[in-house]
């Protein structure tokens, strides 16, 4: 019989058997090269001497790989027969927002906004750590069943590049050489008393202390004035 635990994996186990035929059979097989993570285990369910079962794993990755299709396949198959009945609620008052889910048996579970955990048994004691997903996640990856309050989320935006600096034009790089050689040619700089930008002593007195820029506008309001 196939089986999943959140710690064993995915594995094989024996029919319950009493523990003397439950260490026969585990022996067998320890002694096939074909299988491992043998486990001589006991049911806690069993009630009489027949309480020993036997957990094995196939060595082979093509089996294992085999042994998860299967069982993921299984819960995608409920999912598609179960899902129409599932009725889902965004919940964004809780501090994050999540899914509450009723299945069609009347139970309410927990699931994330992309269904990647799920406070259902399967998931809390099969699929967790084993890379499965159960039943409930796979609904809502297929958008199974009735939806209040839907509002689909958006993919993560992925973090922008920063961008090369864009290299100065050769003109404006003499440009600004031409201006600052300007600048050094007096041994001090006076500010516009309108806008506040350096400019020459000079000109400042030739336009009552404002630059040339400013000037030409007080000029051109003047002129609408008059």
């Amino acid at each position: 019989m196939l089986t999943v635990h959140h710690t064993a994996g995915i594995t094989y186990r024996s029919k319950c058997l009493t523990e003397p035929k439950a260490q026969r059979f585990a022996r067998c097989l320890e002694a096939n090269a074909r299988f491992s993570d043998i486990t001589l285990c006991r049911s806690n369910r069993a009630k009489s001497d027949t309480c020993w079962f036997v957990s094995f794993r196939p060595v082979s990755e093509e089996r294992q790989a085999q042994m998860f299709s299967k069982q993921q396949m299984s819960r995608e198959e409920r999912a598609l027969t179960e899902g129409s009945a599932y009725v889902w609620a965004l919940d964004k008052d809780a501090g994050r927002a999540f899914w509450w889910l009723m299945s069609a048996s009347g139970e309410v579970y927990e699931l994330d906004l992309r269904g990647r955990s799920c406070s259902c048994p399967d998931y809390v004691y099969r699929c967790q750590g084993n890379g499965l997903e159960c039943k409930h996640s796979q609904a809502l990856r297929h958008g199974l069943g009735a939806f209040a309050d839907f509002e689909p989320v958006p993919e993560p935006r992925q973090p922008r590049q920063p961008r090369e600096p864009s290299p100065i034009p050769a003109d404006a790089i003499t440009e600004l050489d031409a201006h600052f050689d300007g600048l050094d040619a007096y041994d001090h700089w006076a500010r516009c008393g309108k806008c506040g930008s350096l400019t020459e002593p000079r000109e400042l007195d030739h336009f009552r202390g404002h630059c040339a820029n400013c000037w030409v506008g007080i000029d051109d309001a003047c002129a609408r004035i008059g």
